[in-house]
């Protein structure tokens, strides 16, 4: 054995055993045939071919789809994270001896947990009404102030869902999910430990902006992988940025001026631009 063949078997073990039983020994000969004479290593451009085409395969990702396919998928992974995105919140309310055991913070835990399963299996409508039902709760929960904490969430999740109804099945992986939760989450976990431990904002603030700037980039270069779960994160910021951005205006009734548009206008760029990437490319792999 080459040592040019001893580095293409390693290249190939990045890929899932059962599909270097299928397919391993041809890509095998096709690379070697494909070689320059007297090589001894891979170029970098096919080690770096090769890597992705291995992340694509252990992503569910690989094989060709619509981009309306791709896009459906995202609204569907970005309605659960927004579902997702208020439990921190609840679970602690639900603990918290102040509202702790209130029917209405484990009633809304219970809408949530059915909207999550309905929406799993492709149940849009349903999920979307009961997903409404536990945004109804939010001035209960909440005691009727002018707190948007729930609603920021769940409101752009009915509006994804809704999109859903009526489109057809919807081919998504849980690999998917398993991306994209830490991507949306993660920016959102100094908030998550602050209110746990009531802890104050100025402490976990730093962190939460180190977050929320480098995450962005790390789901563009993820949509090479998989574009659908930057397509989703994209969308999964634009529906909370759009409603921080409306409802204290139009639902809350403050004035334009006491609420200022650009802090929530910098969260969304590099999301979008991101999502914006991934859309290109979902584009371009339709069309290949």
């Amino acid at each position: 054995m080459t040592d040019l063949e001893r580095a293409y078997g390693r290249l190939l073990r990045l890929y899932p055993a059962d599909y270097r039983r299928a397919r391993g020994a041809e890509m095998l000969d096709v690379l070697l045939s494909a070689a320059e004479p007297g090589r001894r290593r891979p170029a970098l451009r096919e080690q770096g071919a090769l890597v992705l085409g291995a992340l694509r395969i252990r992503a569910k990702a690989a094989g060709r789809r619509t981009t309306w396919g791709s896009w459906q998928v995202a609204l569907r992974a970005a309605a659960l994270t927004l579902v997702l995105g208020c439990v921190p919140y609840l679970g602690r309310d639900l603990f918290d001896p102040t509202v702790g055991g209130r029917p209405e913070v484990a009633a809304m835990l219970a809408l949530l947990a059915a909207a999550v399963v309905l929406a799993w299996r492709q149940r849009f409508l349903l999920a979307a009404i009961t997903t409404a039902m536990a945004a109804g709760l939010d001035g209960v929960v909440t005691g009727g102030g002018q707190n948007w904490r729930f609603a920021v969430y769940l409101l752009p999740a009915v509006a994804f869902l809704g999109l859903l109804v009526g489109r057809g099945p919807v081919a998504a992986r849980p690999t998917l999910l398993a991306v994209l939760l830490p991507l949306t989450l993660l920016p959102r976990l100094p908030g998550y430990v602050a209110y746990w431990t009531l802890m104050g904002s100025d402490v976990t603030f730093p962190l939460s902006w180190v977050l929320t700037l480098s995450v962005p980039v790390v789901a563009a270069v993820w949509s090479l992988v998989d574009e659908r779960v930057t397509m989703a994160y994209g969308l999964h910021h634009l529906g909370l940025v759009v409603f921080l951005a409306v409802s204290p205006r139009v639902l809350y009734g403050f004035d334009p001026e006491s609420v200022p548009l650009y802090p929530d206008l910098m969260l969304i760029v590099g999301p979008l631009l991101a999502a914006g990437m991934a859309a290109v490319l979902a584009r371009h792999r339709s069309r290949v």
